[in-house]
């Protein structure tokens, strides 16, 4: 993720470090701040002061001390100090979501896109910006504009490669940024969501753990020691070939019974066509799997074991023990939830620690939360010095 704008940005190290710890974990009293932070409680109250009269922090009333001495009064972000927006680009749509400073969906649109020319794309971008901001018309001001894509984005912000939208080598946020006079950051979608997920969603208050999506893509991302994995490979996605069930079919870049033609809903639905003659739907197949037809059965439980047994690799090799899963196609989980967890257990040790699957029900809304994200996290620091 790369800041647009070029202004020179200049915080305190302690003051930042602050900020976000308390955007993070909040609400959190002064002292376990002090603590995680290495701070003197003196110095901790000097600088939270200086953010409570900026308006950015604020004292929550903790109604849950039954003490007699003065209560405490942890610290939390103001949700309306900063007003964001993200937008997840799919093959022929924007769904766009104006968030607070801390991630809560305020206003969503999408917009359907005719082509797939950068052109256009910026267009709609330009029109859903403007229509978010009339509809939610008490948040004035937009910091930040995020955008997660499915594809590889280099550091400085341009799209390397969007397969979804046959786009190579793209700068679309330097012309967005300079339309709209506000930063803007792109970044692909999966570390997104993961940096959504740890810092405001399922992973918060987690410092190590995995999140898996599927859906029309699979993606992996992994939070070690608090911070998002964010190198060049995982903004290049891995994991898509490898191979979860040696008697399964074979994908179209000739990988047999590879994670992608297991988990990815158009693999799935290519299957299904096939079979049925016709074009099959993923709800029309849920319906189906629901109605015990026997091929859509044998799909699903199929899809079940692949994600049981990548669960438990990434558990094995990352050594993570808690997993958010999320995407469009949760349902592949839900429906399936006993065949996974009894792949996930068939070669796991007694001695193991207990995984955790947490199930983020967003659909691709989760995605643009995700970018909207990005925007808080990459444009925070500046929020700081305004």
């Amino acid at each position: 993720m790369k800041i647009i704008d070029t202004e020179e940005i200049s915080v305190p190290d302690s003051i930042a470090d602050l900020a976000r710890a308390v955007l993070i974990h909040g609400p959190v009293s002064r002292g376990e701040l002090a603590e995680q932070l290495g701070l003197s409680l003196p110095t901790l109250t000097r600088l939270s002061r200086a953010l409570i009269d900026r308006g950015i922090l604020y004292e929550v009333d903790d109604l849950s001390q039954n003490t007699t001495g003065r209560p405490t009064k942890p610290l939390d972000v103001r949700p309306e100090a900063g007003y964001y927006m993200g937008v997840k680009l799919t093959g022929d749509q924007a769904i766009g979501v104006l968030t607070d400073i801390k991630a809560n969906e305020l206003v969503r649109l999408e917009a359907n896109f005719m082509d797939r020319r950068v052109s256009t794309v910026h267009r709609i971008l330009v029109k859903l910006y403007q229509d978010l901001i009339e509809k939610a018309h008490y948040a004035s001001e937009v910091k930040a504009l995020g955008i997660s894509i499915g594809g590889y984005v280099h550091q400085d912000g341009t799209i390397g490669y969007a397969s979804f939208l046959g786009w190579e080598n793209v700068d679309l946020a330097g012309p967005l940024s300079e339309e709209l006079g506000i930063p803007v950051y792109i970044e692909n979608d999966i570390v997104a969501v993961a940096g959504a997920e740890h810092w405001f969603g399922l992973g918060r208050g987690h410092t190590d753990f995995s999140v898996i999506t599927v859906g029309a893509g699979l993606g992996y991302g992994l939070v070690r020691r608090d911070r998002v994995v964010n190198t060049q490979d995982a903004r290049l996605g891995i994991g898509t070939h490898i191979i979860l069930d040696a008697d399964g079919p074979t994908c179209s870049e000739g990988y047999k019974g590879c994670a992608t033609e297991l988990l990815t809903t158009p693999a799935l639905l290519e299957q299904a066509t096939a079979h049925f003659g016709h074009t099959v739907p993923f709800d029309e197949l849920v319906t189906l799997f629901k109605e015990g037809d026997t091929f859509a059965r044998n799909i699903f439980f199929r899809a079940g074991r692949a994600l049981g047994r990548l669960i438990a690799l990434v558990s094995s090799l990352a050594l993570v023990d808690t997993f958010v899963l999320a995407g469009e196609a949760i349902e592949l989980f839900r429906s399936t939830e006993d065949v996974v967890w009894e792949e996930i257990n068939r070669d796991r040790k007694v001695e193991f620690t207990p995984l955790t699957i947490l199930v983020d029900e967003g659909n691709f809304v989760a995605w643009a939360r995700g970018a909207a994200a990005v925007a808080i996290q990459s444009s925070f620091d500046r929020l700081l010095v305004a």
